[in-house]
């Protein structure tokens, strides 16, 4: 038995004659549009992430002068609810503070980061050349 068989093309193949590497149904406006929402997106978040950073560089050094009274606030609730749950409260207020100092140490822009890196390098600088000095 012979079986006769067609080499037709099916009708539902899909031909492209556009722009090489140019993915179909994107436009180039689209590309743009969504690179500006994307910039727009990533300057709200750094402007957020600066308030926060700012927010806490101030949290952290007002509590400098709350530590005086949290200890005096201790002296009293360690007699009035018992040492352990005054305990509770200054290392509540200590986890706090150390919250605010580590994200005020965060770095805002390039200028902090080579404001910092160029104070830790020229610490390390002063302190070859009092070495060297007295080596001599």
């Amino acid at each position: 038995m012979r079986y006769m068989i067609e080499a037709k093309p099916p009708l539902y193949d899909i031909q492209h004659s556009g722009v090489k590497g140019m993915k179909w149904g994107v436009r180039r406006e689209e590309r743009r549009r969504l690179r500006t929402l994307d910039r727009e997106s990533r300057s709200r978040d750094k402007i957020a992430r600066d308030k926060e950073i700012d927010a806490a560089r101030e949290r952290y050094n007002e509590s400098f002068s709350k530590s005086k009274q949290v200890r005096a606030q201790y002296k009293i609730d360690k007699k009035k609810i018992g040492r352990r749950e005054a305990k509770k409260k200054v290392i509540e207020f200590k986890a706090k503070q150390l919250n605010d100092y580590e994200i005020g140490n965060m770095m805002k822009s390039g200028k902090e980061t080579t404001a910092a890196v160029l104070t830790i390098i020229g610490s390390v600088a002063v302190a070859a050349a009092i070495g060297a000095a007295r080596s001599r």
